[in-house]
C-alpha cells in the first residue's frame, strides 16, 4: 500500500495517560463564624464546612489512605479546628500524655503551627490504650524564635473536656477507614493580649502525622505562605506558615485551588485521526508514548 494510510483511535487511548503526582498546595485557610452552638463531640453536623480543604501528599495515589480534610471556625472566645482523617488504622497513637507527650507526634496526631502575637505549637492526639484525648502546647521564645518558651499540657478533665477550657473529641468513621478530630482552642491559650475578630489574619501551618508505633508511617505539611515551598522542617519555618483568614460570614464560595485545576485534563474528542505514509507495503507498529503534565 503506497497511498497514505490513516488510523482512527478512540479518544480513550489518548486520555489514558499517566499524570504526574499531585500534591495539594493550600495557600490560606478560611475560618468562618459558627452557624450556631457548637458541641465538641467528634461530629461535624453543626459546622459550616464551606472553608474546608483537602490535604494530601499525592492525591491520585494516597487520597484513600493518607489524606485529611481540614476546616476552621472562630468566635470571640475560641478557635475551632477540625480534621477529617483518612486512615485505614485509625486512632492508633500509643503515647501516654502523662509520660510521653513530647513524643506524641510519632503516632496519629495533628500539629498546628500558629503565629498570633506569640508562637504556639499545638499538638493534639487520642491516647488509644486509655481512650484519652490530649493536647500539648509548646510556645516559642518570641515571634522569631520558634521554640525555647514555656509549654503547657492539657489533660482530660471529663469526657472530651480538657484543662484550660479546651476540648477535643474523636469519632471513628462508620466504615473504620478514618476518623474526625474536633478541637475547641481558647484564644487565651494561643495569644498574649490580642482580641481577634472578623477581618483579622494570623498564621496557621498544619502538620499531619499517621502511625501506631514509635515513628510516623506518613507525614504531610500543608497550608503554606504564598511563594513558600519548604515542608521538611516546617516546625521551624515560621515564614512558611500560611494565613488563616477570619471571615465575617460563612457559606463561602471558594475558588478552585491551582493544584486542583492542574488535575483537570481536557478530554480528547474522538476518534482521533493519525496520518502516516509508507514508502512501500510493510507491517506497521504504532507506539503511543506516555506523557504527563509539565511540572
Amino acid at each position: 500500500m503506497k497511498t497514505p494510510a490513516v488510523l482512527s483511535l478512540l479518544a480513550l487511548c489518548l486520555s489514558a495517560t499517566l499524570a504526574s503526582a499531585t500534591m495539594t498546595e493550600n495557600h490560606g485557610l478560611h475560618a468562618v463564624p459558627p452557624p450556631g452552638k457548637i458541641t465538641i463531640d467528634g461530629k461535624l453536623d453543626d459546622w459550616d464546612l464551606s472553608g474546608q480543604v483537602l490535604m494530601c501528599y499525592d492525591v491520585e495515589a494516597l487520597k484513600d489512605t493518607y489524606s485529611a480534610k481540614v476546616a476552621a471556625m472562630y468566635d470571640a472566645d475560641n478557635l475551632y479546628l477540625s480534621v477529617h482523617w483518612t486512615d485505614l488504622t485509625p486512632l492508633g497513637n500509643s503515647h501516654d500524655p502523662h509520660y510521653r507527650a513530647v513524643k506524641a507526634w510519632a503516632g496519629d496526631c495533628v500539629q498546628f503551627r500558629i503565629k498570633t502575637d506569640k508562637i504556639s505549637h499545638v499538638q493534639s492526639w487520642y491516647y488509644a490504650p486509655k481512650n484519652e484525648p490530649s493536647l500539648f502546647i509548646d510556645y516559642g521564645k518570641n515571634l522569631t524564635t520558634p521554640f525555647g518558651g514555656t509549654h503547657t499540657q492539657l489533660f482530660q478533665t471529663e469526657g472530651w473536656k480538657l484543662s484550660g477550657g479546651a476540648e477535643t473529641a474523636f469519632r471513628k468513621d462508620d466504615d473504620g477507614k478514618g476518623y474526625v478530630q474536633e478541637i475547641k482552642l481558647p484564644w487565651k491559650l494561643i495569644t498574649e493580649s490580642k482580641q481577634y475578630k472578623a477581618g483579622d489574619i494570623l498564621n496557621l501551618g498544619v502538620e499531619l502525622l499517621w502511625g501506631e508505633a514509635d515513628w510516623p508511617v506518613h507525614r504531610f505539611a500543608d497550608n503554606l505562605a504564598e511563594g513558600a515551598t519548604g515542608r521538611e522542617f516546617f516546625f521551624t519555618n515560621i515564614p512558611g506558615w500560611g494565613n488563616l483568614y477570619l471571615e465575617s460570614k460563612g457559606n463561602l464560595k471558594l475558588p478552585m485551588p491551582a493544584w486542583q485545576k492542574a488535575m483537570q485534563v481536557q478530554e480528547a474528542q474522538g476518534p482521533v485521526e493519525i496520518a502516516y505514509k509508507l514508502p512501500e507495503d510493510a507491517r506497521v507498529t504504532l507506539a503511543m508514548e506516555k506523557f504527563g503534565r509539565a511540572a
